[in-house]
Formats: structure tokens, C-alpha cells, sequence
């Protein structure tokens, strides 16, 4: 994390296209893992509350355009209390399970920036 983090919330902002023209809806969901080197054990995942975006984001309907989801993130144990300076991990995860999400398609992540709510 930066160290000009000032502990606060955070939006994860996922940018995506689908392989298609569909502009049926996608939903994600991401968690946030705290690396503390010689401590965390990377082949067992301690990533903080998964949060899911049930409600979903409608794809560009031109293939190639790319669509943004947001996912809020709490700061604390919601984060796995991930503090200034800190190394971590990021889980983003395509929810096809849940009822918004009727993107038939394969959805292409192109970038995520985390920003500090």
C-alpha cells in the first residue's frame, strides 16, 4: 500500500471489456491479503471479508470499450488491516453465482487501481 495511505477506506476500481458486444451485467468481488514478509504463509489465504458487488455494472455494448466496476473496502479487518507501507495481495473474483450477473460472455480484466476513499 502506498505510504502516503492515511488508513482510510478504499474503492477497488476494476476496468473490463467483454469479448463480445453484450452489455449484460458483471459482478466482482475483491479482498485484500496483508503480506508481512517471514511471517505470512503464501500458500494459505488469509485474505480479509470478500466483498461482492450483488447489484452488478452493464458492459459497453462496443467490443474493445472498457466498463469500470467499483468495490468498496472498509478499512481494518474488512482489509486485513493493511497499513501504509504494507505489501499485499489482491483477490478479484468474477461472481457468476449471483442474479445481476448475466454477462454470458469471457470478461477481460485490464487494469485496477486502488484508490483511498
Amino acid at each position: 500500500m502506498p505510504k502516503r495511505y492515511k488508513g482510510g477506506d478504499v474503492n477497488v476500481l476494476i476496468n473490463w471489456m467483454s469479448d463480445g458486444t453484450s452489455t449484460n451485467k458483471v459482478c466482482f468481488s475483491a479482498a485484500l491479503e496483508r503480506v508481512d514478509v517471514g511471517t505470512t504463509d503464501l500458500d494459505a489465504d488469509s485474505f480479509g471479508t470478500q466483498v461482492i458487488d450483488t447489484t452488478g455494472v452493464a458492459g459497453n455494448a462496443t467490443s474493445g470499450i472498457q466498463s469500470q466496476s467499483s468495490i468498496p473496502l472498509v478499512a481494518g479487518t474488512s482489509m486485513d488491516s493493511v497499513a501504509a507501507g504494507d505489501a499485499f495481495r489482491l483477490k478479484i473474483t468474477r461472481e457468476t453465482g449471483q442474479a445481476n450477473d448475466t454477462n454470458t460472455g469471457n470478461i477481460q480484466i485490464t487494469s485496477v487501481e486502488i484508490r483511498e476513499a
